[in-house]
C-alpha cells in the first residue's frame, strides 16, 4: 500500500471510531486539511461501511415467517391423472 494509501487507511480508521457527527467532522478537519480528494476518499469509505452495518443489521435472510414445508408425495398419491408408484429419489 503506498503512503497516501496507509494514511488514508489510517484517517478512516480514526474516523469511524467516532459516531457523533460533529466530532468525525471536526477530525476530517483536521486529519485531511486542504486535501479535499483525500477527504472524499475517506468519506466515500465511511458511507460505504454504513451502508454496509444497516443492510446487515436488517437481517435480510431472516424471514418472518419460516417457509411452510413442502408436501412430499407419497406411494399412491395421484398427480394429476398419474399414480405414484414408488419413490426414485429424494431432495434435489
Amino acid at each position: 500500500m503506498s503512503d497516501s494509501g496507509s494514511i488514508e487507511e489510517t484517517i478512516f480508521i480514526g474516523a469511524r471510531q467516532l459516531s457523533r457527527p460533529q466530532e468525525r467532522a471536526a477530525y476530517l478537519e483536521r486529519a485531511c486539511g486542504d486535501d479535499r480528494p483525500l477527504r472524499e476518499r475517506v468519506e466515500r469509505k465511511l458511507t460505504a461501511e454504513h451502508k454496509a452495518d444497516q443492510f446487515l443489521a436488517n437481517n435480510p435472510l431472516q424471514l418472518d415467517d419460516p417457509p411452510h414445508p413442502i408436501r412430499a408425495e407419497v406411494v399412491g398419491s395421484m398427480i394429476g391423472r398419474y399414480k405414484l408408484l414408488q419413490q426414485i429419489g429424494e431432495g434435489g
